[in-house]
């Protein structure tokens, strides 16, 4: 009886550890970028709409592109105030706040 216990919770553990709250990598698709979002250097880009990114973007925000990896996209967030959404064809798509 007790060794079913352990069974069913360690399934239950093993099934939780498998969700996560990071973004699902979607295949490799070309995004439209629409340059610099901070200046004209920023390897970050405002993305424009497409199949794959139109349930991303928003009114009352920007949808912008970082370069995965990037030290740029590690810092973008507390920079902008955006927040992870999706990680597309290569970059990390955040969602920034109109302000």
């Amino acid at each position: 009886m007790a060794s079913n216990a352990f069974l069913y919770l360690g399934g239950a553990a093993l099934l939780l550890a498998a969700c996560s709250t990071q973004p699902i990598p979607a295949p490799d698709t070309e995004l439209p970028l629409f340059g610099g979002y901070r200046s004209a250097e920023d390897p970050c880009q405002r993305v424009g709409e497409t199949d794959q990114t139109n349930t991303y973007l928003s009114d009352a925000a920007d949808l912008v592109g970082c370069p995965v990896g990037s030290p740029e996209a590690e810092a973008f967030a507390a920079e902008t105030g955006g927040f992870v959404v999706a990680t597309l064809g290569g970059y990390t798509l955040f969602s920034v706040p109109r302000r």
